[in-house]
């Protein structure tokens, strides 16, 4: 109960058969004599098609982080072009006059209004 849903509850009857195989071919594999002579021509095969393997996953890999590196990289400045225009608005929205220099100005009804509805667009 405790260990429901991790990951050590979904992946152990796996884990165990797994080591169940390899005590099994193991425990084969010291029971014949000269088997590795007889799979030798393996060990040329498993080092030629392992080189390939890793090539190709080193490639494609390659290429799906590059492409990650790019669209993150376009969002990141889409998002900083989207605050710089948030600023701009901001910055020359129209305010309230106010008489006393110690009170802050507060943005027009129709300038909030606009701020608003801009904020509200550039969050979709």
């Amino acid at each position: 109960r405790r260990w429901k849903g991790t990951v050590f509850s979904e992946t152990w009857t796996s884990c165990v058969k797994n080591m169940a195989y390899a005590c099994i071919v193991a425990f084969i594999c010291k029971s014949i004599p000269n088997i590795e002579e007889a799979l030798s021509g393996f060990s040329i095969l498993w080092g030629q098609l392992l080189s390939v393997t890793t090539f190709t996953l080193t490639f494609f890999l390659n290429q799906a982080y590059a492409l990650w590196r790019k669209c993150h990289e376009v969002s990141r400045r889409f998002q900083g072009r989207l605050n710089d225009l948030g600023m701009f608005a901001a910055s020359h929205a129209k305010r309230t006059t106010v008489n006393n220099p110690r009170e802050k100005s507060t943005y027009t009804p129709e300038a909030r209004q606009f701020l608003e509805l801009m904020a509200r667009y550039v969050r979709v």
